[in-house]
């Protein structure tokens, strides 16, 4: 089980290649269902669309997609 230190050492040296896939919105560290460190990955549709497909896991550190939607800036001055 990885600490919330060693998670975000492993995101650090893998954050623009999972940046990177299409369908990938962003990236960081959280808390899995088992309370432990895990790398999780914010993705505009279900993640099964990620190409390339998101890994189980990365350097032993759990990854675990979060279907959050599309991420739109918005303009200066609106609320």
């Amino acid at each position: 089980m990885a600490t919330v230190d060693q998670a975000q050492d492993v995101l650090a040296r893998h954050r623009a290649a999972l940046l990177s896939r299409t369908g990938v919105v962003g990236v960081w560290v959280g808390l899995g269902p088992d309370g432990a460190a895990c790398i999780r990955v914010g993705t505009e549709r279900p993640a099964c669309s990620v190409d390339p497909p998101l890994p189980d896991e990365i350097e032993g550190v759990p990854v675990l997609p979060e279907n959050v939607g599309p991420i739109v800036a918005a303009r200066k001055g609106r609320p």
